[in-house]
């Protein structure tokens, strides 16, 4: 479903090249969850945004379904890490908005979403507007609108990380009931380890920038899976294992 090789990016920092990716290699498969965890300003967004066609590369290739370069713009559903809905636009309104931008009629579209809403906890709720909604449902309505806007994998860039502590455990496990059904394949950025654990099948460590892959590591727990998985002895041993290699390669980290 997704093939990365030999990523690599700069940016221009005061006319000088400010190396951000360098040499990642990952790959998702049809239906799988993937989590790529790593420090802060190592390059995750930056790799989220080439993967759904927003930057190029400076080396390196992506292959979504088939697709490179810049056939993938506008094709791969992409949440961002801020909601992004309109004030103007209700529940229902924000969560056509990628299908009236692909040219679906306002009739299909509002159908289409209808028959999601309960599933997402927002029948009822399709009338209102996002200052009258929770944060947990600012984000159900974010997250509709990019399982709506269509195509075989799904980039999630911190969805929850603007939510507080009980508000954060509450949308994991909801997306954890909600992912299931929907085969979507999914790359998942999170800073969160219990996170990405809890919701991946496979994890990547990213080291701090510029960003290549230290370790990947294999998410073997069972599914069905609830937040109750995070006092299973095998969660926690997983967890001790991906926070060494975080700190390995933090302390490793040699800055430019």
């Amino acid at each position: 479903m997704l093939e990365i090789r030999g990523l690599a990016k700069s940016f221009l920092r005061k006319g000088q090249p400010f190396p951000v990716l360098d040499r990642v290699d990952l790959c998702a498969r049809e239906g799988e969850t993937v989590g790529v965890v790593g420090p802060s300003g190592c390059g995750k967004t930056t790799l989220l945004n080439i993967v759904a066609g927003l930057e190029q590369p400076d080396k390196g290739s992506v292959v979504v379904s088939g697709l490179e370069g810049g056939q993938r713009l506008g094709r791969i559903a992409y949440m961002q890490q801020k909601d992004l809905l309109l004030p103007w636009r209700t529940v229902l309104g924000n969560s056509i908005l990628g299908l009236e931008l692909q040219g679906a009629s306002l009739q299909e579209a509002r159908k289409r979403a209808q028959e999601l809403l309960e599933s997402f906890g927002l029948k009822g709720f399709e009338g209102y507007y996002p200052e009258a909604l929770s944060g947990g449902m600012r984000q159900r309505v974010a997250f509709l609108r990019t399982v709506l806007a269509g195509g075989p994998l799904i980039l999630l860039d911190e969805p929850f990380g603007s939510l507080d502590a009980y508000t954060r455990a509450s949308m994991q496990e909801w997306l954890l009931k909600a992912l299931s059904p929907l085969g979507k394949t999914v790359l998942l950025v999170t800073h969160d380890v219990e996170e990405a654990l809890l919701l991946s099948d496979r994890v990547y460590v990213l080291t701090p920038r510029p960003a290549c892959v230290k370790a990947e590591v294999p998410v073997s727990l069972p599914r069905p899976r609830s937040r109750q998985l995070v006092l299973d002895p095998a969660f926690i041993e997983l967890r001790a294992a991906l926070l060494k290699e975080l700190w390995q390669g933090a302390l490793s980290y040699q800055p430019s």
